[in-house]
């Protein structure tokens, strides 16, 4: 079963997400992985960014489909109402590669 991720594009101040950020363009066709520990961290500082994980489950997000493995999620609250944030998310695969996707997050009033 392929669960839906959200794609935060926009988020109060009050609110705690589930974020879910897709690899699968980045890995390609390979079966390469993600794996170990990756990182999400937020530019200008500001949200906290915690429970950071390579997905244990199939996902959809943004339509693209995501075999597990393939897609990092993270717990985002907090942040200041009315800043752009960039997000810059981290992750080691098993070929030896570490990958990089950004993120754009709004934290509305």
């Amino acid at each position: 079963m392929t669960a839906t991720a959200p794609q935060i594009r926009t988020k109060t101040v009050a609110e705690v997400l589930i974020a879910s950020f897709g690899f699968a363009t980045k890995l390609g066709a390979s079966g390469t992985l993600l794996n170990g520990s990756p990182t999400v961290t937020a530019s200008p500082a500001g949200p906290t960014i915690s429970s950071v994980i390579v997905s244990t489950t199939a996902l959809t997000i943004a339509g693209r489909a995501h075999a597990i493995g393939e897609a990092i999620q993270a717990e985002i609250s907090g942040g200041t109402a009315g800043v752009t944030y960039t997000l810059t998310i981290t992750a080691p695969a098993d070929s030896g590669e570490t990958l990089v996707v950004y993120a754009t997050m709004i934290v509305e009033t």
